[in-house]
């Protein structure tokens, strides 16, 4: 009887550690895994509007349309999308800011093909604008926990707490230049063809291929203090 009641006993202990193996679900490696640095696209859009009297671009709208092609040529990978009013009030300021709108690209060089032309809706009652959008990308920051949430007292795993490294990315993604580098890396630049040229012609003449030092350039740490 008591074999059996043994027997029971390691059945149960067996089937419980099973479990709680099955149960356990390991946490993430390292910190990038934990708080992954993402980066989404949305749609970026700037609404000019349009006076029923207007047939030019104004000194605002310049200075808008400047600052959209700024953006768009650092951040984006996509055209230019300039959507016109297919129902609007003002007709004719629509076609005649329009016409002045392409001739500014071409003023400033803006290739045509970086341009698309579409057209929306609009709402015949109103002086509809025109919408200038190009898409771009955002980075995402990871959320993360409260300390608050965190029991300091527990160090027995010799482990970083759960929030650790949290910040580092959150900060991250608030200060990333282009948040297209988290999700692919940048070109390569021009090589130097006059400098390659230099350090080819040294090397086969069997001259040293660096760049030479001046004499201000030759101090050693050593000589710092005296």
């Amino acid at each position: 009887m008591r074999a059996k009641k043994n027997s029971v006993l390691c059945i149960l202990l067996g089937a419980a550690t099973a479990l709680s193996a099955c149960s356990h679900v390991p946490e993430p490696a390292t910190l990038l895994d934990r708080y992954p640095l993402t980066a989404k696209e949305r749609t970026a859009s700037v609404d000019l509007a349009i006076d029923p009297a207007q047939r030019s671009l104004g000194p605002g709208q310049l200075r808008q349309i400047d600052e959209v092609i700024a953006v768009w040529k650092r951040r984006s990978d996509g055209p230019l999308v300039v959507s016109l009013p297919q129902a609007t009030l003002a007709t004719d300021a629509r076609d005649a800011v329009a016409a002045d709108l392409g001739r500014y690209f071409a003023a400033i060089a803006l290739p045509a093909e970086a341009i698309i032309e579409t057209a929306y809706s609009g709402d015949p009652s109103q002086s509809a604008p025109i919408v200038l959008g190009f898409s771009l990308y955002e980075a995402v920051a990871p959320q993360c926990p409260t300390y608050a949430q965190t029991d300091l007292s527990v160090a027995f795993t010799g482990r970083e707490k759960r929030a650790f490294g949290c910040s580092v990315q959150a900060n991250i993604a608030a200060v990333i230049e282009d948040p297209r580098d988290l999700i692919r890396p940048r070109g390569q630049d021009a090589p130097d063809a006059d400098r390659r040229s230099t350090v080819l012609a040294a090397y086969r003449a069997a001259q040293a291929t660096s760049a030479q030092r001046t004499q201000g350039e030759r101090g050693v740490v050593s000589e710092v203090a005296q």
